[in-house]
């Protein structure tokens, strides 16, 4: 809740710089001022909200609604990537009909009102009460090193994903310069006139994949495995988000290949569906298993710390990035199968990582932090015996 609200007072000040007769009265070094004090508060609220937002759905189930909290993991995403997908397309759309400062008003809006509906659910919510720390007269050192112990066996399965968020933030980047370089126009289809697609546009189409695809993963394909006898456990899922990163690194590349064989502009915009779908899916397997395993793997009292460092390992993907980006190569087709080779290194390590991971069973509520920890009950990737 009081992320929230500094999310919302900070965007709230952020209204105030583009409201002309306010910046005449206050002059620019205020408003400046104001933009900096504006950008640290939705940090703040951004960066205490974002790893404690999956473990508080999933905190509305019981030990016994264990199937119902699995998907609850799937419908947050999915409303997650319905707000990224509506933002996408709402910004720019204010921004070319009206001003900015509508464009911030509205957008803020929204914001605040849905702090204001979350606040008014408070008493509909299942809050589990804060567990008091066993550990108040050790030092800050002393309770590092118990929660390090508590977490390591989930900290060595994050390895990979540094690089799997260095590939997936290229549709951002490489993928749009790929797609500045094709024809864009499509149509007309039926009704539907001829039209230029922005390239900054295409990667819009992952989130509609996700959309799509997270339905039908969750109501055909797990439940499909789950009747065969071979239910997906969320280690076996990232693998295959993995295989499927590497398979669209490798359709990128023979891509530019193709486009490198014919002129310029010549090549639709079409070709880089397949690739990005294929990103869609694997999304889906890595992100939405990963708060799964990082929520059922971890001591109640330590799921918002191993949720904050899934967190610095995304954003480690874009130094990954950075360090890539050094290497004196002009070659798009050369680049992504560059990235598809380096993908191909992690999927093994993580193959051979999970392979060897035992997962673990907690009480429901951690009331016994000294007690010994439990005792691991299955194996990642097969059925434990009867």
């Amino acid at each position: 809740m009081y992320s929230m609200l500094l999310w919302s007072a900070g965007c709230l000040l952020m209204v105030t710089t583009v409201i002309e007769p306010f910046i005449d009265v206050i002059g620019s070094a205020a408003v400046l001022a104001i933009c900096a004090i504006s950008t640290v508060l939705q940090a703040l609220g951004y960066g205490l909200l974002n790893p404690i937002q999956n473990v508080f759905v999933a905190d509305q189930f019981t030990k016994q609604q264990a199937a119902e909290q699995t998907t609850s993991f799937s419908v947050f995403y999915f409303f997650l990537n319905f707000g990224t997908l509506f933002g996408e397309f709402l910004g720019p759309l204010l921004r070319q009909s009206t001003t900015f400062m509508v464009t911030f008003v509205v957008t803020t809006g929204i914001l605040v009102v849905s702090t204001v509906v979350f606040f008014l659910g408070r008493p509909l919510y299942r809050c589990k009460p804060v567990i008091s720390n066993p550990d108040s007269d050790k030092t800050l050192l002393q309770r590092v090193k118990r929660d390090v112990v508590d977490i390591k066996h989930i900290l060595k399965i994050f390895i990979p994903l540094p690089l799997f968020y260095a590939l997936f933030y290229q549709q951002n980047s490489t993928w749009v310069f790929q797609a500045q370089d094709m024809n864009r126009e499509i149509g007309p289809i039926g009704r539907i006139p001829r039209m230029n697609i922005p390239p900054d546009m295409m990667p819009s189409l992952e989130d509609v994949s996700c959309l799509v695809l997270i339905l039908l993963f969750d109501k055909l394909m797990y439940p499909a495995f789950a009747r065969c006898g071979r239910p997906l456990k969320p280690l076996a899922k990232m693998g295959i988000g993995f295989v499927m990163v590497l398979l669209s690194f490798v359709m990128a590349g023979l891509v530019s290949v193709y486009m490198n064989a014919h002129p310029d502009g010549s090549v639709s915009v079409a070709w880089q569906v397949p690739q990005i779908v294929l990103m869609g899916a694997a999304e889906i397997m890595v992100v939405i298993p990963s708060f799964e395993f990082a929520y059922s793997q971890s001591p109640p009292r330590s799921r918002g710390t191993v949720n904050a460092i899934y967190q610095w390992a995304a954003a480690a993907g874009n130094l990954v990035i950075i360090g890539i980006s050094v290497i004196p190569v002009d070659n798009a087709a050369i680049i992504f199968f560059m990235y598809a080779g380096m993908m191909l290194a992690v999927l093994i390590a993580f193959l051979v990582l999970a392979g060897f991971y035992v997962y673990v069973s907690f009480p429901e509520e951690d009331t016994e932090p000294g007690a010994e920890p439990p005792k691991p009950h299955e194996a990642a990737f097969a059925e434990v015996p009867n």
